[in-house]
């Protein structure tokens, strides 16, 4: 299957259809996961529908279906320390190394 050519319609049924299913395996009802998730059980049928929802009733029923990795998927990954930020500490420390040598005290 191409999810890239996939219009948000498209993202919205499947995912409505991937809760539904995840609901049923759970022996759950909307009802149910309406009064876990704190929305109305309109706005699950709603979401299983393709019919869309808001972000914050999609985040709040993955969590009442006990599903909260589905959240951390979208979430970027944590930062990488740049290559540049990289160089540029490690000459800072070679900076901190490289002392020139004191000049010693003529002995006569």
């Amino acid at each position: 299957m191409d999810f890239h050519s996939f219009t948000s319609d498209e993202w919205e049924q499947r995912l409505g259809r991937q809760i539904r299913e995840l609901r049923l395996r759970q022996d759950v009802t909307q009802a149910e996961v309406a009064r876990r998730a704190n929305i109305d059980r309109t706005t699950v049928g709603r979401i299983e529908n393709g019919e869309g929802g808001s972000i914050g009733s999609l985040i709040r029923i993955a969590r009442a279906l006990g599903r909260e990795d589905w959240l951390d998927s979208f979430a970027p990954p944590a930062p990488a320390i740049s290559p540049m930020q990289l160089l540029r500490d490690q000459q800072r420390r070679e900076a901190r190394r490289r002392r020139r040598a004191r000049p010693t005290s003529a002995v006569s």
